[in-house]
């Protein structure tokens, strides 16, 4: 009897830490049994990183927007408006805008030259002497 049969023995009786498959591919071709536990030791150990950073790169959708509540909550506190509400201004300044064109275009006056307010003066400038 060698020393693994008596090993594999002893385990059975004690119900041991170590897989019974285990012992008896310890017994039967040592060398590739031990080489079958380090590969399923570093796959075991590859998963754990691979979850790892998974948890580390993969932002937390709650608290992502948790933050986009709080930074919402901050800029309206500040009366600073948010992007949606900056492009629906765009959207509407744009509108006007079109309605100033094609009501200047309607009174036949150029949309794109600086507007006169109705009773502002005329500033002259002097010509330079010299």
């Amino acid at each position: 009897m060698t020393l693994s049969q008596v090993v594999l023995d002893n385990e059975r009786k004690r119900h041991g830490a170590v897989p019974e498959q285990l012992l008896q591919q310890l017994v039967r071709n040592p060398g590739e049994a031990v080489i079958g536990a380090v590969r399923q030791s570093i796959s075991a150990v590859q998963d754990q990183i691979q979850k790892a950073e998974e948890r580390v790169v993969r932002p937390d959708v709650a608290l992502e927007e948790a933050l986009e509540k709080a930074l919402s909550r901050t800029l309206r506190g500040l009366k600073i408006p948010s992007q949606k509400e900056m492009q629906r201004f765009d959207r509407r300044l744009n509108d006007l805008a079109d309605r100033v064109d094609r009501l200047a275009g309607a009174l036949g006056v150029d949309a794109g030259a600086p507007a006169r307010r109705p009773g502002a003066r005329r500033t002259r400038t002097k010509a330079k002497s010299g």
